[in-house]
């Protein structure tokens, strides 16, 4: 029975959505029922994955060196030509904790594949100095340094 865990369900997102956004903490349940009316995809196995990214938190990258990732979050836009590595990421997270660990990345441009997972570019420039190289991407998203 565990070998079919393909139940895909965008109505949970929003719910997701209401019990975490701009808190600092929030619990899930796992058990759709508490999401849905109905049960999902019978005969399947159930589990709920969750990636989410504090935009207004602190890392610590290194003593005395503090850090984020802010808005602005551009749907639908990118920094073009100024990429400077790339790789294959499974969450937002893990895309802008590479850019944070690459020597000359201040902005990611970040694309959700078909997949679940995404194409995250590292750049190193910001809008405010190359604006008109930030053009329409289809299905990408990007965010920059708070400061740098």
């Amino acid at each position: 029975m565990t070998s079919n865990t393909v139940c895909l369900n965008d109505q949970v997102i929003p719910m997701v959505k209401d019990l975490c956004n701009n808190k600092s903490q929030c619990t899930l349940h796992n058990d759709w029922s508490i999401y849905l009316d109905v049960e999902p995809c019978p005969g399947t196995y159930k589990y709920l994955e969750v990636s989410y990214i504090c935009l207004g938190g602190i890392n610590d990258l290194a003593p005395g060196y503090f850090t984020t990732f802010v808005n602005p979050r551009q749907l639908n836009y990118g920094l073009h030509n100024h990429v400077i590595g790339s790789s294959m990421e499974r969450n937002t997270l893990r895309c802008t904790s590479r850019c944070m660990a690459t020597s000359g990345c201040v902005s990611v441009n970040m694309k959700k594949l078909s997949n679940g997972t995404y194409v995250c570019e590292m750049n190193d420039v910001v809008i405010a100095e190359r604006e008109s190289d930030f053009i329409h991407q289809a299905d990408v998203e990007y965010y920059e340094l708070d400061s740098y």
